[in-house]
């Protein structure tokens, strides 16, 4: 994926369903990020799921974020964003991921700015109170 500008990133969600698709499933994964395809990709986090718990429906999470220093939290700023597959169940040659989602911060930790009418006190306020 690549963005217009750099973006904060907090954690990418795939969507895997190993019951429907078996050795279609992603077995290693790694995200990899940098300015650009023609620049070189660093990798930021690699994933491994067992065979015993990679048998599963559902939504992986991978965040990218740093834990929480002194209450903030860091996170991964990019122009261009790589899943990468290296490994699949049974070996499989082709590849099923149903859904993704590149998720940035929460925008819940900001305050919420409470937007209220002003009451109609004066004679002035009621004359443009009404629209035609």
């Amino acid at each position: 994926m690549q963005f217009y500008k750099r973006q904060s990133v907090a954690e990418v969600a795939l969507y895997l369903d190993f019951a429907a698709d078996d050795s279609y499933t992603p077995q290693r994964l790694s995200i990899k990020s940098g300015p650009g395809l023609r620049h070189d990709l660093r990798e930021v986090k690699a994933v491994s799921l067992p065979e015993v718990e990679g048998r599963f429906t559902g939504w992986l999470r991978i965040p990218l974020h740093a834990p929480a220093k002194r209450g903030m939290q860091r996170f991964l700023r990019t122009d261009y964003l790589q899943v990468s597959v290296s490994y699949m169940f049974s070996n499989g040659r082709d590849l099923h991921i149903r859904g993704a989602h590149v998720l940035g911060p929460e925008l819940s930790a900001q305050p919420v700015m409470e937007h209220r009418m002003p009451e109609w006190q004066t004679p002035e306020m009621f004359v443009g109170a009404h629209v035609r």
